[in-house]
């Protein structure tokens, strides 16, 4: 099925609506409900927004396509079409788990009248793809993975109303069960599929063992490692429950719990899983952030944090022969790890990070480790109040974040890999889905939002270039920054810069209310992302293009 590329998003779909309008009137695109039913639906509970409003705001998704028109180079014409609605009942379609393999997009959902089912488009067409339990039943499709040019999924395929969860795959024709790993009335239930080595592996029980490690080498399934020996049962603590699966360099790497250390970290390497550490010692859990926050590779190890049994997270390594709490290795200081305060970003031949000392468990600053030592590379904010670093990002080969350097609150700062100065008075907004996706460079510049503005950073000053009266993440494509505004009367939309002025890019929900667009992500010339519709039972997929 080619190449893939596997995002998830809390969204969906709807019908056919096109409108257009250039950029000197801003277009506004109503959605309007579907005529008639189609199939399609994902399953996906909407995530709420820190606004908090207590109506319900379902999701869509929108592909914005991009092209620059042969009229006049400042004028754009911008066109909304819904895709297909493809629940035109009650019931929220509630897309979700979408995965793109070659010229399809693949995603999980209902259309009222069946379960929760496969589905894909093409772009144009929407086609339902799974019908396992028969008619309106759920069959509880779980997000699709590629393995060996065909979709692998968790799905229960019954006709009697129960659930029974086990290992299903789609060819590209035909939806059929490869394997019930539960032999019993209960369900294998997989997740968390990753494929490693040629072999498809995930969690799932058997109804014996309890929740442990399985493989599937397209041919049979089995189980690959029985970390938590016994008989499962229901409780936590008979089952080792993998999670966080992730394959670096050769070697599976998760999180699981033995039943005597806790949950540690471990790996596998296609025969044998290995407890790496017992970081918390006991059967206190490190809980290590293998599926919250990614390892980090650098100098040929293994970087994540860990709590050591301190309730504090601290920096450790894993060299592929032991695993370290690095700064006991180095005799550096011991320091706090705060994961919480930005990622671990290498920059200029070291790992830097936000932390502290311990005994200054408030002074948080810009550290480093150059694979040798660790040392504090800027103290931005003497005294023991400490400047608390987030959001590492590298712009033009320099190390940016935002830091507060007095009372005064958070402003962006740059490091060259000596001195850290500040870059602008203003910095991104504290970011809620990664630094990386509330960043935009257009023309050389990088865009980023704060206070309700716009802001252009160019290398040396920051200038608020529009109001929007929104912070949140944006994209940019096809010459233009895309992000959420709030404009009057429409209410919070998407918004279009152009470079020198902003504009209404399309209005989603028509009248006052707002159509709350949000996570903007680009793929394929396309720009998708989500709309929270207040008082309105359904989620429908639109798709918007500039021509």
């Amino acid at each position: 099925m080619g190449s893939q590329k596997c995002r998830y998003f809390p969204f969906p779909f709807r019908p056919f609506i096109a409108v257009h309008a250039t950029s000197e009137v801003p277009a506004q695109f109503l959605l309007t409900p579907a005529l008639s039913a189609s199939d399609g639906q994902r399953e996906r509970t909407p995530q709420t927004r820190r606004w908090g409003q207590s109506v319900l705001r379902l999701c869509v998704v929108a592909a914005l396509l991009l092209a620059v028109s042969s009229v006049r180079a400042q004028q754009v014409r911008e066109f909304v079409r819904l895709a297909k609605d493809f629940n035109a009942t009650p019931v929220n379609g509630n897309p979700s788990g979408l995965l793109v393999s070659g010229d399809k997009l693949y995603f999980v959902g209902t259309d009222g009248t069946h379960g929760i089912e496969l589905w894909q488009t093409d772009g144009t067409n929407i086609t339902r793809l799974t019908d396992l339990s028969y008619g309106s039943a759920n069959s509880f499709i779980g997000p699709p993975v590629e393995f060996n040019g065909e979709l692998y999924f968790r799905g229960s395929g019954t006709t009697n109303g129960t659930i029974k969860l086990e290992l299903w795959k789609y060819d590209g024709t035909n939806a059929s069960l490869v394997a019930q790993i539960n032999p019993g009335t209960g369900s294998g239930n997989p997740s968390g599929l990753r494929v490693y080595n040629g072999v498809l592996y995930f969690a799932a029980s058997d109804g014996s063992t309890g929740t442990e490690l399985w493989g599937y080498d397209g041919v049979n399934a089995f189980q690959a490692a029985d970390i938590n020996p016994g008989n499962g049962g229901f409780g936590p603590f008979q089952n080792s429950r993998p999670q966080g699966l992730k394959v670096i360099g050769d070697r599976l790497y998760f999180s699981a719990d033995d039943g005597v250390s806790g949950r540690e970290i471990w790996s596998f390497d296609g025969t044998t899983a290995t407890r790496l550490a017992d970081l918390n010692p006991g059967k206190g859990d490190s809980e290590p952030f293998t599926d919250t926050f990614d390892f980090t590779e650098f100098d040929g190890a293994i970087y994540f944090s860990a709590n050591p049994g301190d309730n504090t997270n601290r920096l450790f390594r894993y060299d592929g022969q032991k695993i370290e709490r690095v700064d006991r290795v180095v005799n550096g200081p011991y320091f706090n790890f705060m994961m919480d305060e930005g990622f671990l970003k290498v920059f200029d031949g070291a790992l830097y990070f936000s932390g502290g000392v311990d005994g200054d468990n408030f002074d948080r600053e810009l550290w480093k480790f150059d694979g040798t030592s660790i040392s504090r590379a800027a103290d931005i904010f003497p005294g023991p109040a400490g400047s608390h670093p987030r959001d590492l990002f590298v712009f033009n080969d320099t190390l940016y974040f935002a830091a507060s350097g007095d009372v005064n609150g958070d402003k962006l700062y740059k490091f060259d890999g000596t001195t850290a100065s500040v870059a602008a008075d203003v910095a991104p907004a504290r970011s809620e889905t990664g630094i990386d996706r509330d960043l935009g460079v257009l023309n050389a510049d990088l865009y980023y939002t704060n206070g309700g503005h716009l802001w252009r950073f160019d290398g040396t000053n920051a200038s608020a270039v529009a109001d929007v009266d929104w912070n949140g993440n944006l994209a940019v494509l096809g010459g233009a920054v895309y992000l959420t505004g709030q404009f009057q009367p429409n209410g919070l939309e998407m918004a279009r810069y152009d470079g020198q002025s902003v504009s209404l890019a399309a209005d989603m929900r028509a009248g006052t209310e707002s159509s709350y667009p949000g996570n903007y992500s680009s793929f394929n010339d396309q720009l998708y992302f989500t709309l929270f519709f207040a008082h309105d039972p359904r989620n429908s997929l639109a798709q918007s293009s500039s021509l």
